[in-house]
């Protein structure tokens, strides 16, 4: 950079002397007119974006221990807070569809409709005697509460409060995954918001059409690509 300097003060220097056959009346505004053209561009020292190598992580839906059964939940809120709904599903150890669910809750936010989502899951749960269950969700936020890796403000304390009050009566494990092993929940919810009916899914030939490929392939253990940054 300081070689760049000194080369075009030098070269500033030299036009001065032949200021006269340039038309101008004066060497300052010779030299201002100089200064207008274009000067060398600095060399950038930050780092681009694109060029940051990020993680690949193959996300799959894992299937269970025998006697397990998996809930994937998800809720979310328009404009947040606004109309908000959930969806989820809730699978055998080997992938199979036990039931499904979505149905609306009213104004509330995304965290309000995912506390709610995993309420609604977990009873339907207990009363068809399933004890053992998993309850996944991409919210971490939500997921933490129960990990108790984060405590619960005053605003979800009370869902929070019922959710473990069947924790009573079963066994229950609380985990976190990326929204590409979610992605099942995530249609069950726009589904909900879209017909805005309540309504529970009792056996795989309920669902929609569309929505049954998707279980298949999941049962099949296709996988999902997320590209993270690197921490």
């Amino acid at each position: 950079m300081c070689m760049l300097s000194i080369c075009w003060s030098s070269g500033i220097s030299a036009a001065s002397f032949h200021f006269e056959s340039s038309g101008f009346s004066d060497l300052a505004a010779f030299q201002r007119h100089i200064w207008d053209f274009p000067r060398p561009a600095r060399l950038s020292t930050r780092k681009d974006k694109s060029m940051v190598t990020k993680k690949v992580v193959v996300v799959v839906w894992n299937r269970l221990d025998r006697g397990w059964v998996k809930l994937n939940v998800d809720g979310s809120a328009l404009h947040n807070p606004g109309p908000s709904r959930g969806g989820g599903i809730c699978r055998k150890d080997n992938g199979d569809v036990l039931f499904a669910f979505h149905r609306g809750f009213g104004v509330g936010s995304n965290d309000k409709a995912e506390l709610m989502t995993v309420f609604k899951g977990l009873s339907i749960c207990i009363s068809l005697g399933l004890w053992n269950v998993v309850v996944e969700s991409d919210s971490k936020l939500v997921m933490d509460l129960f990990t108790k890796i984060s405590r619960p403000g005053w605003k979800w304390h009370h869902w929070v409060a019922r959710i473990f009050s069947l924790n009573v009566k079963g066994s229950f494990r609380f985990s976190h995954t990326l929204r590409q092993g979610n992605l099942l929940v995530d249609v069950l919810a726009q589904l909900g918001s879209t017909t805005q009916i309540n309504k529970v899914f009792f056996s795989p030939q309920e669902l929609p059409c569309e929505f049954r490929g998707l279980v298949v392939l999941d049962k099949a253990g296709l996988s999902a690509i997320r590209l993270m940054a690197p921490v």
